[in-house]
């Protein structure tokens, strides 16, 4: 299984800030989540329409910003467990 971690947003953009999503469609356009596991990072965590739009590309799990830098952090999103995350881990569905 391939893993993708994907930045949801760049402000310096003016026709789209969420750019992350045309990302992760154009993923599961190729690639199932069995086959890759897309993990969105963003400092928009709390913005429930950056997750809709995340969750209508087929993203996996969110992540708040700073997350992937621990250790590990990835891990605990992990693949083999389809109906979530660890407890505590910071990785929620979208």
């Amino acid at each position: 299984m391939d893993l993708a971690l994907v930045d949801a947003a760049d402000p310096d953009r003016d026709d789209d800030h969420f750019p992350g999503v045309g990302v992760v469609d154009l993923i599961r356009k190729r690639r199932s989540s069995e086959q890759t596991l897309v993990i969105v990072v963003t400092g928009h965590f709390f913005d429930d329409a950056v997750r809709r739009r995340m969750r209508e590309a087929g993203a996996d799990f969110f992540l708040p910003p700073g997350q992937p830098a621990e250790e590990g952090a990835t891990l605990r999103c992990h693949p083999s467990s389809r109906q979530g995350p660890r407890r505590g881990s910071g990785c929620v569905r979208p």
